[in-house]
């Protein structure tokens, strides 16, 4: 055994303060070993060696999943707006379920959109990636379109999309309750997938009331209408002013004989107040502009389209109360309307089917008196 003694080691000093990692510290002081003080957006030694300062993904940024448990209940307007924010605008997370639904949408639905798809494809997509709800919104209507294709994915698809639109309407109401320009067009965008969603749904579920249901979706359609008055110049300055002009050109009064007829009866309906008369008139003078434009008028079919929904946002808003009252004369000019979706089906495929529904719907709430006002709609919708 050796008597050597083993040297002291030096004594620490008692005083000397703890040393705490850092573990939200930027990447440039991880790869050197030091300290960051994490002030952002560049902590004190990448500003001291001029240097760019990189911070490590958030989980935040990640994009929440529709297929995690809890998520959907447990997401909140406010973590939305958060997640609006990209960290070094990179776009954020999918699982693959997601990819495969934005796969979908560049190849399929984008396309389907009929006007300017270009933008659904490219633009839009980018933007939404800075926007999560947005994104959020068009993986739910990707959903709805791929379930139409492919019914043996259908409850599976119809489950994401209900998780996928559930945490983008909570995004966009907060964004409405409180707007901002630099939202508005994103904000836009929503909802007009919010009204493909809304008509979408019943080509995989029958709405039990077609007639209420379509009232709903012709709130939201009108509710649009103060977001592009507010930030119209904002709007048609931006990215996606082909979209607009789509869907407001060629608004010139034209007459059409079968709406005429309609105007006539109203006419000599004696059960009528003066205002609800001449709402109605204000509703068929509307009617008669997107007829003359869908029907008869030798615009392309791609705008057609966009003018279906626009008869819904020049209404006068006293024709939704009576149509949501379900006055007889309201439901009628609304089978009227349904006439629209009929010519149009074969270009919105998110159309299809609703002629059908809300003739039935309105001749099962139509009291008899109010029959024959239907005859033209009827022979223009059949049975389907």
């Amino acid at each position: 055994m050796s008597d050597e003694v083993a040297p002291l080691l030096p004594v620490k000093n008692a005083s000397r303060k703890p040393h705490y990692k850092s573990r939200k510290g930027c990447l440039a002081c991880k790869k050197r070993h030091v300290k960051c003080n994490e002030s952002r957006p560049k902590c004190s030694h990448c500003a001291r060696l001029e240097i760019e300062c990189v911070w490590p993904e958030s989980p935040a940024n990640a994009l929440p999943s529709p297929h995690s448990p809890g998520q959907f209940q447990s997401h909140s307007p406010a973590s939305s707006v958060d997640q609006q924010r990209p960290a070094a605008g990179r776009p954020p997370e999918l699982a693959v379920d997601d990819m495969k639904l934005l796969h979908f949408w560049t190849v399929n639905t984008a396309t389907s959109m009929n006007y300017a798809s270009h933008l659904w494809q490219i633009v839009i997509v980018d933007m939404a990636f800075h926007h999560h709800f947005l994104l959020h919104g068009i993986l739910a209507v990707a959903a709805i379109h791929k379930a139409t294709i492919f019914p043996a994915e259908r409850e599976t698809l119809i489950t994401q999309s209900s998780s996928h639109i559930g945490i983008a309407i909570a995004s966009f109401r907060h964004l409405l309750a409180t707007p901002v320009p630099a939202t508005c067009v994103p904000v836009f965008l929503m909802a007009g997938l919010l009204s493909i969603h809304s008509l979408g749904l019943a080509q995989l579920r029958t709405p039990t009331d077609a007639v209420g249901e379509i009232y709903t979706w012709m709130r939201l359609v009108k509710g649009t209408q103060s977001t592009i008055q507010q930030n119209w110049q904002r709007l048609q300055a931006s990215e996606i002013a082909p979209l607009l002009s789509r869907g407001r050109a060629g608004l010139v009064l034209t007459e059409v004989e079968e709406v005429n007829h309609l105007k006539s009866l109203v006419q000599d309906e004696v059960h009528l107040t003066v205002s609800e008369r001449q709402t109605y008139f204000d509703a068929i003078n509307q009617l008669q502009t997107v007829f003359g434009n869908v029907l008869y008028s030798k615009g392309d079919e791609i705008q057609a389209s966009a003018m279906v929904s626009s008869w819904v946002a020049l209404v006068p808003p006293e024709y939704h109360e009576l149509l949501a009252s379900r006055e007889p004369v309201a439901l009628v000019i609304i089978a009227y309307f349904a006439v629209l979706f009929r010519e149009q089906q074969h270009v919105c495929w998110w159309f299809r089917k609703w002629d059908v529904w809300i003739l039935e719907s309105v001749r099962a709430q139509l009291p008899t008196a109010y029959e024959r006002w239907l005859e033209w709609p009827t022979a223009q919708i059949g049975n389907g």
